[in-house]
């Protein structure tokens, strides 16, 4: 995916949630300066749940720019 953190200082971070609201996975994505940048991420669920939903979640203060999550 891409980010763009535009101001503040704010974490952010990838969960897999199951159907029933339990977390599957749970990464940082780091960025390492302010403007566009291409974030990866990679990992491996204990479980296999064909509802499960992804969530992008930002904890702190400032605003993120988000694009192309796939």
């Amino acid at each position: 995916g891409w980010l763009d953190p535009e101001r503040g200082a704010l974490a952010v971070s990838l969960r897999i949630l199951s159907a029933t609201g339990g977390e599957l996975a749970k990464l940082p994505l780091k960025t390492r300066r302010a403007g566009w940048q291409e974030v990866g991420f990679e990992f491996t669920s204990a479980a296999t749940d064909r509802q499960a939903s992804l969530e992008l979640v930002a904890t702190g203060t400032g605003s993120v720019l988000v694009d192309f999550v796939r």
